[in-house]
């Protein structure tokens, strides 16, 4: 699987970054050791929004705390996006796509119910997201999928 690149970042100010070991190590490990960087790094930049491949939900609560944090940026078949959503902090946006990858407790989505999933996350009004949709395992047959991703793009 691929990084998705950042597509967004707060009133065009900040810098993206990828912590991927976010993903497998402790809560405890991201309060005493990604914190304190990812706090000096929105200093300096003025905020930040971070990547990680993996699973974020259990390091949710301490992401909540990082001073500066701007946005993250995950794979909805990694990071349970509606356990996500309920979670974190409403003023962090989140920028969500999909991978090939996916957890045994979460559905391989293709792009299409991907971008169903956001939107139905992101229309409950508690979060601010964007959600990116590249195709996941599969390419578009324009002739075939037109209509559906053009409905899928519209916004409700």
């Amino acid at each position: 699987p691929i990084c998705h690149p950042l597509l967004w970042l707060p009133e065009e100010k900040g810098v993206a970054i990828s912590d991927d070991f976010l993903a497998i190590v402790s809560p405890r490990t991201t309060r005493e050791f990604s914190r304190p960087y990812l706090e000096q790094i929105a200093a300096a930049f003025g905020g930040v929004t971070v990547h990680s491949c993996g699973s974020i939900n259990h390091a949710v609560r301490e992401l909540n705390q990082v001073e500066g944090l701007a946005g993250l940026n995950f794979s909805s078949t990694e990071t349970d996006l509606q356990r996500l959503a309920a979670e974190v902090d409403p003023r962090i946006v989140l920028v969500v796509h999909c991978t090939d990858v996916h957890r045994a407790d979460l559905l391989q989505l293709t792009a299409l119910q991907h971008i169903e999933l956001c939107r139905r996350i992101f229309a409950e009004g508690r979060v601010r997201g964007i959600c990116t949709a590249f195709p996941c395992g599969v390419d578009p047959d324009p002739a075939r999928d037109a209509e559906a991703w053009r409905a899928a793009a519209t916004i409700a």
